[in-house]
C-alpha cells in the first residue's frame, strides 16, 4: 500500500479509534516455554532497537497511519520492556507523545524485579495507567523450571513500591500459567493465596502451550519432563478459575478475569476485531480488514526502517480468513459475538455464515444464542478447540 492508498483508506475511518502495539524484543533470560521473538542478554542491542523503534512511529506518523484516527489504547510488550534503561524509556514514551493521543488505557509489561522507583516514577508522569506483570507462579520449584528470573517475593515488594507511591490509579495485571510440568493443585492454591493478599485488578491464566523448539520441547523429548494430560490440566484450570471466581473476579474472555471496570481494553480490540497498529521488529498490525507484519530478521527491520520504508509486508487473506477470525477471537469472550456488529463490520451475520455448524454444536451443548450474540456456553468454553476445529473444516481452513 503506498502513501496515497493510505491516505484514501484513512479517509474512510476519520474519529475512528485505533490500538497501538510497541514490541520490545529482549529480555534478561528466555524462558524454558517461550517461543517469543525476544533476544535475552544482549543489551548493547538495546539502543540502537530504540532508536529505530522511535523512527518506526515517526515514520508511520508521516506515512498518514494517524491521519483521521486517534490512539486510544497503547500496550508495550515483549520481551521485557522495563529491561530497558530508564533513558531508553523515557525516549519511546517521549516520541509516543507525538501521536495524537487520546488515551483510555495505556500499559506496560513489566517482569517483577525491574520496575525501579525511577521507571514507575517515569511510567506514571508518562501517561501509563496500567502495569502487567509476567508472574507465572509463586511456586520456587516451577520458577526455576520455567527459567523465570524473579522469586515469588520480588512480586510482593513489587507491589508494595507501587502502593508506596499512592499510585491508586494504576490498574495491575498479572498473568499467570496452569499445565507446568510438575504442578499440582497445591501449586494452584499458592497462587490464590497470593492473589487474596495482592488483590490485582485483573489476572490472565493461560494454559501452557508446549512450542517446538523451545528448551521444554528439548526436555521432553529427552525424557526430563513430562508434559501433564489434558485431563490433568483441566484439574488445574477448575482449580483455579473456580478460586478467581470466589475472590470476586469476573470471567469475561477464555483465559482472563478483572474486578468490575478493569477488563482489558487494548486486548478487546484483538478479540472484537477493531484496528490496532503493531510497530517495532515482528509486530503484526490489522488495519482497514488488511493485516500487515514488521519484518521479524533486527538487521532487515533496522534496515528498512532508518532508510524510510515501514518494514512490514502485507499478509495475503480471503474473506473466509477474515471472518473465521472474526469468529475464533470474538468466541473467545463469554459475552460472545455481537450479531449486529459482527455484520456490520464483516458484511455477514456469523450464525447465517455456519448455521448448520452451529447448530450441531448447539445440541452438543457447546454454542448458544439470542438475537443479539452468539456465544459459547460454559461447557463450549472448556471445549472450544473442538467447536473451532469444526468451523475450520467449514470454512476449509483445516
Amino acid at each position: 500500500m503506498n502513501k496515497e492508498e493510505k491516505r484514501r483508506q484513512n479517509k474512510k475511518v476519520a474519529g475512528k479509534s485505533l490500538g497501538l502495539y510497541l514490541h520490545i524484543p529482549f529480555c534478561e533470560e528466555r524462558c524454558s516455554y517461550c517461543d517469543f521473538l525476544t533476544f535475552p542478554k544482549v543489551p548493547f542491542l538495546h539502543q540502537g532497537y530504540v532508536d529505530t523503534l522511535c523512527r518506526d512511529i515517526v515514520l508511520s506518523r508521516e506515512e498518514g497511519i494517524f491521519e483521521g484516527r486517534t490512539v486510544d489504547t497503547i500496550y508495550i510488550g515483549g520481551g521485557t520492556p522495563t529491561i530497558l534503561t530508564l533513558p531508553q524509556l523515557d525516549q519511546i514514551l517521549t516520541t509516543l507523545h507525538s501521536l495524537p493521543l487520546d488515551i483510555r488505557e495505556w500499559t506496560v509489561e513489566v517482569n517483577p524485579g525491574t520496575l525501579s522507583d525511577e521507571k514507575l516514577g517515569l511510567f506514571i508522569q508518562g501517561g501509563v495507567n496500567r502495569i502487567s506483570f509476567g508472574v507465572q507462579t509463586m511456586d520456587p520449584g516451577l520458577l526455576a523450571f520455567c527459567k523465570r528470573t524473579h522469586r515469588s517475593e520480588t512480586v510482593y515488594r513489587d507491589m508494595d513500591r507501587i502502593r508506596s507511591r499512592g499510585a491508586g490509579d494504576l490498574a495491575i495485571n498479572m498473568d499467570f500459567i496452569y499445565g507446568i510440568p510438575g504442578q499440582e493443585t497445591s501449586h494452584i492454591d499458592r497462587d490464590l493465596a497470593a492473589i487474596r493478599v495482592l488483590d490485582p485488578d485483573h489476572i490472565s491464566w493461560y494454559s501452557l502451550i508446549l512450542e517446538e523448539k523451545t528448551l521444554l520441547d528439548f526436555w521432553i523429548r529427552q525424557g526430563r519432563a513430562k508434559p501433564l494430560s489434558p485431563d490433568r490440566e483441566l484439574i488445574l484450570m477448575e482449580r483455579a478459575f473456580r478460586g478467581l471466581e470466589d475472590l470476586g473476579y469476573d470471567r469475561y474472555e477464555v483465559s482472563n478475569f478483572a474486578r468490575t471496570g478493569k477488563v482489558s481494553l487494548h486486548n478487546l480490540k484483538y478479540w472484537t476485531g477493531q484496528d490496532y497498529l503493531g510497530l517495532g521488529l515482528g509486530a503484526s498490525s490489522y488495519l482497514n480488514h488488511r493485516r500487515f507484519k514488521k519484518a521479524r530478521g533486527i538487521g532487515t527491520y533496522s534496515k528498512e526502517i532508518n532508510q524510510g520504508r515501514p518494514a512490514w509486508t502485507e499478509e495475503v487473506r480471503t474473506e473466509d480468513d477474515d471472518l473465521f477470525e472474526g469468529l475464533m477471537m470474538g468466541l473467545r469472550k463469554l459475552a460472545g459475538i455481537d450479531r449486529a456488529a459482527f455484520r456490520e463490520r464483516m458484511g455477514v451475520d456469523p450464525l447465517v455464515r455456519s448455521r448448520a455448524i452451529f447448530e450441531k454444536e448447539k445440541a452438543l451443548g457447546l454454542v448458544d444464542w439470542t438475537e443479539e450474540t452468539l456465544f459459547l456456553t460454559p461447557k463450549g468454553l472448556d471445549l472450544q478447540n473442538e467447536v473451532l476445529m469444526d468451523l475450520m473444516e467449514d470454512f476449509h481452513l483445516s
